[in-house]
């Protein structure tokens, strides 16, 4: 999308997979290493020593009018990096998800609630796709129009058209059921399969459920065998760009 708009794109960030992938979307990528799903500790310890090594990005980051932290693990770096290489680019964070661990009223949680706010206080922007995660989460809980006053942009999660979409197929516009779900990303919320998979059990006649992306397996029971035991659930493992 930000290619889309005319915009020079330099890509940084963590991966999960075992080697960096050569490039996304045509773009060269800068890999900071490797972090693993559900093992914050580890994620953490990386932010931290990726942050504090920061002024080896300069040659990446230099000539940058904006940096988009699409995590609050990336702002972090990007903060730092600001600081350490003098970077007079404008740090925007995009909020993409509000882990648990941010809700909770424990230390950790209150920490990584401080950090945030930190970093909320050193960017210009803040980035979400649901005007709900302002009033349920940074309003309430991190004194958003209170004691941090920055901009919003709302991008919500949508497909980004260029030129004229084709017509859909006429089933699809009768309005009538099978409905298709697709569920891509992370995909980590127990519940959600849960609920679906006894809506599809339910009204087979109803839906279908089509699952691209990467399990978070350990969120799960048996994320396979509920999927298998589904009708109108698919799996088709992880997605690439066409």
């Amino acid at each position: 999308m930000l290619t889309a708009g005319g915009a020079q794109v330099v890509l940084l960030g963590f991966r999960r997979s075992d080697t960096a992938p050569a490039d996304v979307a045509g773009l060269r990528v800068i890999d900071l290493g490797r972090t693993y799903d559900g093992r914050l500790g580890h994620r953490a310890a990386m932010t931290l020593a990726t942050a504090m090594r920061s002024r080896r990005l300069r040659g990446a980051l230099d000539g940058s009018s904006v940096i988009v932290a699409r995590t609050l693990e990336m702002a972090v770096i990007a903060a730092a990096a600001r600081w350490f290489c003098g970077l007079s680019a404008g740090l925007v964070y995009e909020c993409l998800d509000i882990h648990r661990m941010m809700l909770g009223g424990g230390v950790k949680s209150r920490l990584i609630r401080w950090i945030e706010r930190a970093v909320l206080r050193a960017s210009r922007l803040l980035i979400v796709s649901s005007p709900a995660f302002l009033t349920s989460y940074f309003q309430p809980r991190q004194g958003f129009g209170r004691t941090v006053n920055i901009d919003t942009l709302l991008v919500e999660n949508k497909v980004l058209e260029l030129g004229t979409p084709p017509a859909p197929p006429a089933a699809a516009r009768t309005g009538q059921p099978p409905w298709r779900i697709g569920w891509m990303g992370a995909i980590r919320c127990s519940r959600s399969l849960t609920i679906l998979a006894d809506l599809a059990r339910r009204r087979p006649d109803l839906l279908r459920v089509h699952i691209h992306g990467r399990p978070a397996f350990g969120e799960f029971d048996d994320f396979d065998a509920q999927v298998e035991a589904a009708p109108g659930i698919s799996f088709a493992g992880p997605y690439a760009a066409a």
